[in-house]
């Protein structure tokens, strides 16, 4: 996984086991004709509840911050 992918809400949902690829999938290509934001839609389709994307951003953000105070990685 790459490393910007990491922190993506869709990736935090399938990894704490919320949602699954098939409708993080469903989703992504909903949102493209809704132009909903993606914790909005998903809970809206019953794939999650508004809990469980409220705690995914929350570690989105912690992430972030982590990762910002790391500074970039060197290649190797």
């Amino acid at each position: 996984m790459e490393r910007e992918d990491f922190n993506r809400l869709g990736q935090l949902l399938i990894r704490s086991g919320h949602i699954n690829n098939e409708q993080l999938a469903m989703a992504l290509e909903q949102q493209k004709t809704t132009n909903q934001k993606l914790g909005e839609l998903m809970v809206v389709l019953g794939y999650v509840s508004q809990d469980a994307v409220n705690q995914a951003l929350e570690t989105q953000s912690r992430i972030s911050f982590t990762m910002a105070d790391a500074g970039p990685r060197p290649h190797s």
